[in-house]
């Protein structure tokens, strides 16, 4: 399995709190690691875009505002 598709699989197991104590010390040093971000930036908005996301009910729409923006900022960056 190559890095950029264990980084997405851990990625998702963070986001569903199921990570072990040594894949989250995985996940946060190459978080740290300034090559990374282009991935990681890739991650979030993918996270953050998806319709389970955005239609979540945990969401308040205040975080959904900034959310958004966050999204458009990240968008420009990458493009």
């Amino acid at each position: 399995m190559d890095l950029s598709k264990k980084i997405e699989i851990l990625f998702e197991r963070y986001l569903q709190n199921k990570c072990t104590p040594d894949e989250l010390e995985f996940l946060y040093e190459y978080f740290e690691a300034a090559e990374n971000e282009t991935i990681i930036k890739q991650l979030i908005l993918a996270e953050i875009a998806s319709p389970q996301f955005i239609n979540s009910d945990s969401v308040t729409p205040e975080t959904k505002r900034k959310l958004e923006k966050i999204l458009k900022k990240m968008i420009n960056d990458i493009c």
